[in-house]
């Protein structure tokens, strides 16, 4: 849906460490070793006043109702972190930290 009918997807995982924490809009991500998934995608990029309430229930000015914030909720609860990258004017990436089993 997010991307539209023209729209582009990219998927990619990697495994990566942060020596120091990571300021993001929705909770600094602490330091360590995480499993990322970065998607990707071709759209709308938010501003920063849509980015400041991406995840909140039926948030005013987004499609949508509980998708994203059931997302996040349930990250939480697995200990895991997200962060909204805009790439450009027409990319925007959204990246979620695992924390890596066994660290």
């Amino acid at each position: 849906e997010a991307s539209g009918s023209q729209g582009k997807v990219i998927i990619q995982t990697a495994n990566v460490e942060l020596s120091i924490s990571m300021p993001s809009r929705y909770g600094n991500i602490p330091s360590g070793r995480y499993v990322t998934l970065r998607i990707t995608y071709s759209s709308h990029v938010p501003g920063y006043e849509e980015l400041a309430h991406l995840f909140e229930p039926f948030a005013r000015g987004l499609e949508g109702g509980l998708e994203l914030p059931a997302v996040y909720g349930a990250l939480k609860q697995l200990k895991s972190y997200i962060a909204v990258i805009p790439v450009n004017e027409q990319l925007t990436s959204l990246v979620v930290y695992f924390a890596r089993l066994g660290d």
